[in-house]
């Protein structure tokens, strides 16, 4: 039986991706660059400081960390100023189920935690046992170190765990962990998502699947 069911942030829990993609532009403009989606869809999950540098190799540039760490946090700050980001509807529905069999769940994503806060409505945080952000694993994803870190505070073993992604890096990481993975087709289509254990179309199919799923 399946203890806990972690999500990943952007992407899963909320529709934010339009808007990281307005604040990619307004910083990269300074530089005359344009941020290329797909590259931004394909490191989903990384810190914002990494893409950045995926999306300048993506432009023929290569950038430090030092300036790839500044301009995540202004891009991050003009997110949280532009965001009109939404919570996909059926999260509330995929919590009270997990909550009703005594399934924890968690957040363990790449983003900042004030980019969660910003963005996640009043009460929704506390419905969540654990938040793994930036910054609190040596290693993010695609390595297995969030993943691990969130199973070993909720103190259950890794085939206990859902693991709910919409990104390689993040299925690779929930793969690596010894987790469950569920990929979802919000931001990527089935051929990217090759390596999850179960691919659905959207939240609303995870809803209806839940209970056989966790069997």
């Amino acid at each position: 039986m399946f203890k806990a069911i972690l999500f990943d942030f952007d992407g899963v829990l909320a529709e934010t991706f339009p808007w990281h993609i307005q604040a990619w532009r307004h910083v990269l403009l300074h530089d005359n660059l344009t941020p290329d989606e797909m590259t931004v869809k394909l490191h989903e999950g990384s810190p914002a400081w990494q893409i950045a540098v995926a999306l300048y190799r993506h432009a023929g540039v290569e950038l430090d960390a030092h300036k790839a760490k500044e301009l995540a946090i202004k891009k991050n700050h003009v997110f949280q100023k532009i965001q009109q980001a939404r919570v996909y509807p059926e999260i509330i529905e995929i919590l009270d189920k997990a909550h009703s069999v005594n399934m924890s769940a968690g957040i363990v994503t790449g983003t900042t935690l004030a980019n969660i806060t910003t963005v996640l409505p009043l009460g929704l945080p506390e419905k969540f046992a654990i938040i793994i952000k930036d910054g609190d694993t040596e290693r993010g994803k695609p390595f297995p170190d969030p993943y691990l870190a969130a199973i070993e505070q909720l103190r259950i073993s890794p085939a206990e765990c859902i693991v709910v992604e919409n990104a390689p890096l993040g299925i690779r990481a929930a793969q690596a962990a010894g987790a469950f993975c569920v990929a979802l087709q919000t931001t990527l289509n089935r051929e990217q998502l090759q390596g999850a254990d179960v691919i659905y179309s959207n939240h609303r199919e995870l809803a209806k699947a839940f209970f056989t799923l966790i069997k």
